[in-house]
């Protein structure tokens, strides 16, 4: 007992401010368990309200305001649909963007808010760095704009509500969380028109009442243009005060499409048509509004953005496919090893490099040669069909003749393979025929180092240009000092001159490892001279003439 008596005697002493039960039970308690008491000047301050995450909300649709005198206006034939004199509540999404306007391309001394204006009776505004006011046409504190000390996040969706009540009583909730009940209003509202208003409204820095109103936000940037721009949906207007459980609601139906419904829905309006110069009430209530500027808006997910092209994998499905095809392709391999004499079908000749020299890039294997007088034969498959490989490539006539000229002579141009089911090709190996048709199809194919040779020289002989630029960029691309002789004699004989000249500056660059390596001289004679002409000229100084 003395402990507490001696605690209660301590207590009188303290201010009277102090004597609360509530301290006297919390002193009386440490002091017995031995234990400090801290007492403040005054009541506890709570602390801030924390706000809860951005909800995940993302409209199939919204109007969207970029550019000053953007609007939506809304008439209303009898003024008492959007009245309310003394209960009120409305909502919006809002999301800020503060994108550039067009139309304005230096800074200048106006402002540029967000209004939304229910017939001059009550307005919601977000002005200079989003900072939100309301206003109300009633007994106090008068069409002025109340500031409520919130501000809006950049680049997301905020749930905003305000409700009314002319008792005294006005509250402002973000994302369903009450940030201001300390609005200070009172009175019943009264009505200054006939129009629901949302547009981007100019006002001068300089406005006297607008200038007091600002004074406690000073966050604005003056090298920053104050000018909203950003996103609307799901506007909505009861004639009762909500509570924070119904705009929870309201939140989480707005998320899901919906929204709460009943007698006490004035006006909604969703913003979800998507397309033309009109906006509806969905209780039915409210005429259409007309939209004069904003545009329409959808998330980029959803916009029906053009796919890539499947050209590609179409063809693709089609390559070497028995369905529809209407010819099909052999290779005869032994015109390959051995020279043959030209038949009476048709056939393309082109040069081939010689069987001696190697034309693979470094670390590749040897790719076949023929013979310089070797050509590539197309025939019908009753005159060499004892030589004809086993494996074959079906195909389709207007594909082939479509995407390569000497197919199309072939095959369209009245030759003998215009008519054969079946044709058999010479001078060219299966698999570089295969990868080559591969190509006409789908416009793609793997070079490597060991396709590349014959896959160049099929290119030229097929004149596939594009097939044939492919494979010289993969040259360029691997040209080393155990390759570039072997390239360079390549582009020399198939008259690439890009190559060509490529190969010898490297060559030059390399000049002195180069003149002494096997491959440089085994380079033919007239190359060997090219190349040693131009070094002279660059690296050796002509002789000086000796004094007699």
């Amino acid at each position: 007992v003395s402990p507490c008596a001696s605690s209660l005697h301590l207590l009188l002493a303290l201010p009277r401010s102090l004597l609360s039960l509530e301290y006297i039970c919390l002193y009386l308690l440490r002091n017995m368990l031995g234990g400090a008491l801290v007492l403040s000047e005054g009541p506890p301050v709570p602390p801030p309200r924390a706000l809860p995450p951005p909800p995940p909300f993302l409209p199939p649709f919204a109007l969207n305001f970029t550019e000053v005198q953007d609007s939506i206006e809304i008439k209303a034939k009898q003024a008492d649909m959007l009245q309310q004199s003394d209960k009120l509540s409305f909502s919006i999404w809002i999301h800020p963007t503060n994108e550039p306007m067009p139309s304005i391309s230096s800074p200048n001394d106006k402002k540029y808010y967000l209004s939304i204006n229910v017939i001059n009776s009550y307005a919601l505004y977000c002005c200079e760095n989003r900072w939100l006011r309301v206003a109300f046409r009633n007994e106090q504190p008068g069409w002025k704009w109340i500031p409520t000390n919130t501000q809006l996040p950049l680049d997301q969706w905020t749930h905003i509500a305000v409700t009314y009540d002319s008792s005294g009583t006005g509250g402002l909730y973000q994302n369903g969380v009450l940030v201001n009940d300390q609005l200070k209003v009172m009175g019943k509202l009264e009505a200054n028109g006939k129009n629901l208003a949302i547009r981007i409204m100019e006002r001068a820095v300089e406005d006297a009442d607008h200038a007091q109103q600002t004074t406690t936000h000073t966050t604005t940037t003056p090298t920053k243009p104050n000018r909203f721009t950003g996103m609307i949906a799901h506007l909505k207007i009861w004639r009762k005060v909500l509570t924070a459980q119904d705009i929870q609601q309201e939140m989480r139906l707005n998320m899901a499409g919906t929204g709460i419904d009943g007698d006490d829905v004035v006006g909604w309006w969703r913003f979800d048509e998507g397309a033309g110069p009109t906006v509806y009430d969905s209780t039915g209530n409210v005429p259409e509004g007309r939209i004069a500027g904003a545009r329409w808006w959808m998330p980029p997910d959803s916009m029906a953005n053009v796919p890539p092209s499947s050209i590609a994998f179409d063809f693709r499905q089609m390559f070497n496919k028995r369905l529809a095809s209407d010819i099909i392709i052999r290779v005869d391999e032994s015109s390959i090893a051995s020279s043959s004499s030209s038949s009476s079908s048709s056939s393309i000749s082109s040069p081939s490099p010689s069987s001696s020299t190697s034309l693979v890039p470094h670390g590749a294997p040897q790719a076949s040669t023929q013979d310089p007088s070797s050509s590539v034969t197309l025939s019908s498959s009753s005159a060499s069909s004892s030589s004809s490989s086993s494996e074959f490539l079906y195909g389709h006539r207007i594909v082939l003749a479509a995407r390569c000229e000497a197919f199309r002579a072939m095959l369209m141009k009245g030759m003998s393979e215009s008519t054969q089911k079946e044709i058999v090709i010479k001078g060219v190996t299966f698999s570089t025929l295969s990868l080559l048709i591969e190509y006409l199809y789908c416009d793609t194919v793997e070079i490597t180092p060991q396709n590349a040779v014959e896959l160049f020289i099929a290119a030229d002989m097929f004149q596939v240009l594009r097939l044939r630029s492919m494979c010289e960029h993969y040259f360029y691309m691997h040209v080393s000092e155990e390759n570039v002789c072997t390239i360079l004699e390549l582009a020399d004989r198939f008259q690439s001159r890009f190559l060509r000249q490529y190969c010898i500056s490297w060559i030059l660059a390399h000049f002195g490892p180069m003149m002494s390596a096997d491959s440089y001289l085994a380079l033919p004679r007239d190359l060997q001279q090219e190349i040693n002409m131009v070094a002279s000229r660059r690296f050796f100084s002509p002789s000086k003439k000796r004094k007699p």
